[in-house]
């Protein structure tokens, strides 16, 4: 006899799992983001066909749109004497479905871009919910019924339609070759008769809608189990028959449907008798809120232990936990090992899943099996790495996902009966080294957990620092506090706070007139030395005035109210008097040449053997031009003698590209001259190649071209850079750069 309050939490489990709205999509799937209609196909030769291992292909395109028809629809022609007539009769649509199963490509109305983006989106969906959750979500549903939920209220009210999936098949999306997708049947599952709807309509029609179990299993094995998709579509039509409204179409959707949840529902409803059986259900299920009872007085004792318990630490050496653990994952991992059941709770990061393979360690070297469950793959995995880490990954059953097929599991339990080892054996050997270090380390817990004069342990200390990481640290002056006691701690910690309260006073004290004061005592002639003081501020005060109107005269619009303002006149008046002289547009024109344009320029100068660069408009330019122009001349230097200005380089240049690509014979007779007018003018050893050559030329050519910019700019440079300007190809670039950078600062100065 179930006790009436775990029954009704019971109900109220199974009402939070039972989503019988037409939200749900294996009750309605008239949203369309995550399916694909696939109307022109006979569910039962596409069942019979990936049963088979066939492989489809989705295609656009309406195909033989008249193979989609409702049993209504065909009832209604049969009476009226049209059995056969036309295209919407039995046999096209039988001969359709069998062109596309010959064909391996089902066509839906979908345009190809629609097509295409629901295929991956459907595809991307079901791989990241097995890879979550471990659940396969990718079925295709076979036979559409269409219901109505309930009469309309008045007779010009349209019936609310809803239309779901009788039968769900498990279909994969896999890549093929050229990188297109194809339907195949996935491995592992099984179809599977639509529960929710056959609920649905039990609960609100009455209707009783299932497949028919056979009566006997085939002699192989378990044939009998199988989905008869005609039996099921059969039913499904007798019922449309009687029923107004109601349509069954025979055709398919592709999407995304889960069903978990009505899973765990069925379980609960047919096995709660057998649930509410267990300790641990039956104590969740009465929500009184006592402790737990735990199956033995070794388990209690495990449960309630506290560190520094010699009997708990002499229970802790009797563990088998081949991964590091702290004394809190060890008194798990001991009252796992007594069967105590607790809840382990931690942040992440923490070490949970490697307390649970320590755990499920030292239970299966004691003879006990290990259930491990949680709705994360990911939590499933790293648990199972871990162990595989450490040489008892065989051990480890995966009962989950695609992972659970029956082959698997058989051929996961004969490499386990193979291994010469057994579990149950426990930890052997009494060495006394062992115990010598388990007790040390017992003390080391212990000790860390010990209260001090200080009124606080170790271990206490070490978490209040933990939280206090992000405040403000200050030095200790005192050189006695490593030894404070409590009270001593507590007195000066009084001390601190009365002198936070004096400080309220004179708030805020970064503020005060007196904050820079650095006297201690207030002494007999603070009096008079403090009105010496004031009026010796006034006077520097009265000089300030005067020195800013002299300023103000020479510069007028100058602001000098605040400190700020006063500031940057001084900033201002230093630069002035640092100035290196240069001329007046350096100062009136900020803008900055950007490297890019003439490096790009000079680039493709080299490359075409000709070409000018634009004259610098304002000093920045100048100055890149000019680095530029510094960089060029060293390389020709590198690899040219002076007389290297006597050469016609365009000209060599073209000749050495147009003849470096011919015939050895041909190319060595034509360059024979022009090699040997560079080689008069190269440095020794230098240029040894035709393509050296075609370089070097380059940087001539782009050095000319960098020179006659620069020289056409020589009348602006001079008015930018006043007494630094000169020569424009000879200029001290390092004064000049100077001279730029003092301008920027100036102007910055001046508009502050």
């Amino acid at each position: 006899m179930i006790d009436p309050a775990a029954h009704a939490r019971l109900e109220r489990w199974k009402l939070s799992l039972l989503d019988l709205t037409a939200a749900n999509r294996l009750l309605d799937v008239k949203d369309g983001k995550t399916t694909i209609p696939l109307p022109a196909v006979d569910p039962v030769q596409l069942a019979a066909a990936l049963a088979q291992g066939a492989a489809f292909t989705l295609v656009s395109g309406a195909g033989d749109l008249g193979t989609q028809r409702t049993e209504r629809t065909e009832q209604t022609e049969r009476s009226a004497g049209k059995e056969g007539a036309g295209p919407a009769g039995a046999a096209p649509r039988t001969g359709t479905a069998g062109d596309a199963m010959r064909s391996g490509r089902l066509h839906t109305p979908l345009g190809a871009p629609e097509l295409a983006r629901r295929l991956v989106a459907i595809r991307r969906a079901a791989r990241a919910q097995l890879a979550d959750g471990g659940v396969h979500t990718l079925w295709l549903g076979l036979g559409l019924l269409t219901w109505c939920a309930g009469e309309p209220e008045s007779a010009s009210q349209e019936p609310e339609l809803h239309t779901a999936p009788l039968a769900l098949w498990p279909v994969e999306l896999v890549r093929v070759d050229g990188g297109s997708l194809q339907l195949i049947e996935a491995a592992g599952l099984e179809p599977r008769f639509n529960l929710t709807l056959g609920e649905k309509l039990r609960r609100d029609f009455g209707v009783v809608l299932a497949p028919e179990p056979e009566p006997e299993p085939e002699p192989e094995g378990d044939a009998g189990d199988e989905l008869d998709v005609a039996a099921l579509l059969d039913a499904a039509a007798a019922i449309t028959a009687v029923r107004p409204g109601w349509q069954l179409a025979r055709a398919a959707q592709l999407g995304i449907f889960s069903f978990g949840k009505f899973v765990m529902w069925n379980d609960l409803d047919a096995r709660a008798g057998e649930l509410i059986g267990s300790p641990v259900v039956a104590h969740l299920a009465s929500g009184t809120g006592d402790a737990f009872a735990q199956p033995s007085p070794a388990a209690q004792q495990r449960v309630t232990a506290v560190p520094g318990d010699q009997e708990a630490a002499a229970a802790a050496r009797e563990l088998l936990a081949p991964l590091d653990a702290d004394a809190s994952q060890l008194a798990a991992i001991a009252a796992a090992g007594a069967g105590a059941s607790f809840v382990l709770q931690g942040p992440p990061g923490t070490g949970k899943s490697q307390t649970i393979a320590n755990l499920i360690v030292h239970c299966v070297a004691h003879g006990k099996t290990v259930l491990f469950v949680t709705d994360k793959r990911a939590a499933l995995e790293v648990v199972q790495h871990r162990l595989q880490a450490i040489g008892l990954g065989e051990f480890c059953l995966e009962l989950h996902s695609h992972k659970a097929v029956r082959a698997q599991v058989v051929a996961q339990l004969g490499r386990v009966l193979e291994r010469a080892f057994r579990p149950a054996t426990g930890p052997v050997g009494d060495d006394v080294r062992l115990g010598e270090l388990g007790a040390a380390l017992d003390d080391h817990v212990v000790a860390l957990h010990r209260v001090g004069p200080f009124g606080r342990s170790l271990h206490d200390v070490l978490g209040r620092l933990v939280e206090l990481r992000t405040i403000a640290r200050a030095a200790l002056t005192e050189r006695d506090a490593a030894g404070l006691d409590r009270s001593g701690f507590e007195r000066r910690q009084h001390a601190v706070q009365d002198l936070a309260a004096a400080a309220i006073a004179v708030e805020p004290v970064a503020t005060h007139p007196w904050r820079t004061s650095a006297m201690e005592r207030w002494p007999l002639d603070g009096h008079e030395r403090a009105l010496a003081a004031l009026e010796e501020a006034a006077e520097a005060g009265r000089a300030l005035g005067r020195a800013v109107a002299d300023v103000a005269g020479l510069v007028p619009g100058l602001v000098t109210r605040t400190r700020d303002q006063l500031h940057a006149v001084g900033a201002l008046a230093a630069l002035a008097a640092q100035s290196p002289r240069p001329g007046a547009e350096l100062l009136t024109q900020p803008r900055t040449g950007r490297n890019d344009e003439f490096t790009e320029r000079i680039a493709l100068i080299r490359a075409r053997g000709g070409g000018t660069l634009e004259v610098p408009r304002d000093p920045g330019a100048f100055l890149v031009l000019a680095s530029r122009h510094r960089l060029l001349a060293a390389e020709v230097d590198d690899r040219f003698t002076d007389s290297v200005a006597g050469l016609d380089a365009h000209a060599l240049w073209a000749q050495l590209r147009r003849w470096m690509h011919r015939l050895a014979p041909l190319r060595f007779l034509a360059l024979r001259n022009i090699r040997a007018t560079i080689h008069a003018a190269a440095m020794p050893g230098m240029l040894e190649t035709d393509g050296a050559m075609i370089t070097a030329l380059g940087s001539v050519i782009a050095e000319r071209a960098a020179c006659a910019a620069l020289v056409a700019a020589a009348e602006p440079a001079r008015r930018w850079f006043g007494e630094l300007g000169g020569n424009p190809v000879a200029l001290d670039l390092p004064k000049i750069d100077a001279a730029v950078g003092w301008a920027a600062e100036l102007r910055r100065a001046f508009d502050a």
